[in-house]
């Protein structure tokens, strides 16, 4: 049901399959290229079809077999309702990889989730995407925030969950920034919450977060 609402928002955008494959080429092209020209894909016809229609499909398994994992090992919070902050939202991919696994592994009844995004369309498609009764999800209301990854990590409200999906990259080849908003993240976290951070399989990223990783590891933060 959410992939088939995903599809039907994507075609009033890209009404054939022609207009489809060229808004995908475009913000592929875009992110694996032409990345100084990422702010300018924000809310555009281009990010609003493929996003929908290609991208939140493909990428949706990427994060749930992550949480799947985490389920296993006993290692994701457990409460009725979860709250949820979605760095990098978009249309919301992860935020539903969570409802799906958090379906199958009986984890919460419900999602309650700030989706942060500085691309307010998309933020939009979001919020449709998430009135869909999808019975493979749990239930997820959503509170849009337009602004960027920085304001939103400073928050001090905790939360339970903290989803990064496909957005720390966005910040070039800052590696103390991402050290810091990370930190930041953590530091909201409830007893027994959770930071999954996900990046694109390209070669700088990966090796970023690779960078990352240990150094929070080192720092003893996570």
């Amino acid at each position: 049901m959410l992939l088939q609402r995903a599809r039907a928002l994507a075609r009033r955008t890209a009404r054939d399959d022609a207009a489809l494959v060229a808004a995908i080429q475009h913000t592929s092209r875009t992110y694996t290229q032409a990345r100084d020209e990422l702010r300018g894909l924000a809310g555009s016809d281009a990010r609003h079809a493929s996003g929908l229609g290609f991208f939140l499909p493909r990428d949706l398994p990427k994060a749930a077999a992550v949480l799947r994992e985490l389920a296993q090992r006993g290692s994701l919070p457990r409460r009725a309702r979860l709250r949820v902050l979605d760095l990098g939202a978009g249309f919301g991919t992860t935020t539903f990889s969570l409802a799906l696994v958090a379906r199958e592994a009986g984890m919460c009844d419900a999602l309650d989730v700030v989706g942060v995004d500085l691309d307010g369309r998309a933020l939009e498609g979001f919020a449709d995407l998430a009135s869909v009764e999808d019975p493979a999800l749990v239930p997820v209301t959503l509170t849009p925030r337009v602004c960027d990854l920085a304001t939103a990590a400073a928050e001090p409200s905790p939360v339970d969950v903290v989803l990064v999906g496909l957005a720390l990259n966005e910040l070039g080849a800052d590696d103390a920034a991402r050290a810091e908003l990370v930190a930041r993240l953590l530091a909201r976290l409830t007893e027994g919450g959770v930071l999954l951070v996900l990046e694109p399989a390209l070669a700088e990223p990966a090796a970023r977060l690779v960078r990352l990783r240990d150094a929070m590891v080192g720092a003893g933060a996570a």
